[in-house]
């Protein structure tokens, strides 16, 4: 036994080099989500179904639903919310008429821009110490990871820690 355990110091647990800097990131970008949903009006995942509309052009609910891990009514509340605001539209579904689809409004579109041009600003070269050649790079092992963990036997579930 190691003996007694100090109570003023609790146990820490924290990774270091690339994973530890990985999770920074993720947190970083997690902070800007927050930021840029409270500037739009939006809740965290109003934003995060907000982004998955624009990225897939038009998804039924409950494919939106299992994208984000949520209840079909948890989805009808959050596209209600984002319909009300005027950035999505519902749609009849082009075969099946007891579905539908979600899709941006020209509204939505443009805020799209927006947000989308905002985030591109901020991790740009002007927007950081790093060369274009830098950002490159980055952009290569990220690519790279997002593979390579997706490709894992455990179909790259989401285990983001921390």
């Amino acid at each position: 036994m190691d003996g007694p355990r100090n109570l003023s110091e609790p146990e820490k647990h924290v990774l270091s080099g690339f994973p530890d800097a990985a999770l920074r990131f993720f947190r970083v970008l997690e902070q800007n989500r927050r930021r840029v949903a409270f500037e739009h009006g939006l809740s965290e995942i109003e934003l995060r179904a907000f982004f998955r509309v624009a990225a897939a052009g038009t998804i039924t609910p409950k494919d939106l639903a299992f994208e984000l891990s949520l209840t079909k009514g948890a989805i009808t509340g959050v596209s209600t919310r984002l319909v009300a605001a005027g950035v999505l539209r519902r749609v009849e579904h082009p075969v099946d008429r007891r579905s539908l689809h979600l899709e941006l409004t020209p509204a939505g579109h443009d805020e799209m821009r927006v947000m989308h041009e905002d985030f591109r600003a901020m991790l740009s070269s002007a927007g950081t110490q790093l060369t274009e050649s830098d950002l490159s790079r980055a952009s290569e092992v990220l690519e790279e990871l997002s593979r390579t963990m997706a490709e894992r036997p455990d179909g790259g579930q989401d285990r983001l820690l921390g």
